[in-house]
């Protein structure tokens, strides 16, 4: 197994240090010289020493036990040396294809590596990572307008990549009509939903030529009760406040990417060790900077 980290590509038992050297046209400046170096025993390339092991699946697992998030998330350590360590989160979800189906333990997330000279910070940043990316990962499989999955996450990129090129090859489309009235915002957002839940529009408020205020709240659907899961406990009577170009598409996709925001917020707030939020913390900024001023508090 080969890993990346810091400039610097481990192997079983070499080394491959990538520094920098000037090419044509360069943006870097002259000091950075771009040479790639191999470490061994011989005297033309001596061995870049390895960061001592400060982990083993032992610590690791041990550390994971301290750290916390929403109920049906688990943290799994793969391998069985501090050479092939590797991060999974494990989490209790429905089928979204199969509506009103049970939640279920999901084990096909990415497996994030952990090197043998991560510290702490570093464990709960690579699990901080891996949350961001299944929970983003969820919200674009729940989000629906007409039914359809407009921000999936499995689009086959080729296929995506060549539909593209079509509508470029047809021309130029003529642009969106702006959204009129509230009336006509709210008669589209009734089109979309996630989890089974409704938007509805509380403002619509022009701020310019083209573009609107938008405050949305999250809402239960009484006709679909959904099963409970824990990507519910965020969406239920959260309220969304944006500005977006006021039209049809902007309006959706805009408010797909400010749902994915506020996940990342509640991963932040929802995150623990020791029962601390380290990157959801409603510290002050005098406060944090005091302790950002400390170099005993860095490293």
């Amino acid at each position: 197994m080969v890993c990346y980290q810091d400039g610097v590509l481990l192997g079983g038992s070499f080394v491959i240090q990538l520094q920098t050297r000037q090419q044509p046209n360069s943006h870097f400046p002259p000091q950075f010289k771009p040479t790639l170096r191999f470490g061994s025993t011989t005297a033309a390339s001596p061995a870049t020493p390895l960061a001592p092991i400060l982990q083993t699946p032992e610590t690791v697992r041990a550390m994971l036990k301290e750290f916390s998030y929403k109920d049906g998330y688990f943290f799994v350590l793969h391998g069985d040396t501090p050479a092939n360590m590797s991060l999974q989160v494990q989490y209790m979800a429905p089928d979204v294809d199969v509506p009103g189906s049970k939640a279920e333990l999901r084990t096909g997330a990415r497996k994030w590596p952990i090197l043998p000279h991560y510290k702490r910070g570093q464990i709960l940043q690579t699990l901080l990572v891996a949350l961001i990316a299944i929970e983003e990962h969820e919200v674009r499989e729940n989000f629906r307008y007409q039914g359809k999955q407009i921000g999936n996450p499995h689009f086959i990129i080729d296929k995506l990549v060549t539909f593209v090129r079509q509508l470029a090859n047809e021309g130029v489309k003529p642009p969106e009509a702006p959204l009129k009235n509230f009336d006509e915002a709210q008669a589209i957002l009734s089109d979309a939903s996630i989890m089974g839940y409704q938007f509805k529009l509380e403002q619509f408020s022009r701020v310019d030529v083209d573009k609107a205020l938008m405050v949305v709240k999250i809402v239960d659907n009484p006709k679909k009760p959904v099963e409970k899961d824990p990507l519910n406990e965020v969406m239920d009577g959260k309220v969304i406040t944006f500005v977006t170009t006021a039209t049809k598409s902007k309006m959706l996709l805009n408010l797909l990417e400010e749902l994915i925001k506020e996940q990342h917020k509640e991963i932040k707030y929802r995150l623990q060790d020791r029962g601390v939020a380290p990157f959801g913390n409603n510290l002050c900024v005098d406060d944090l900077s005091a302790f950002a001023s400390d170099p005993a508090n860095i490293g």
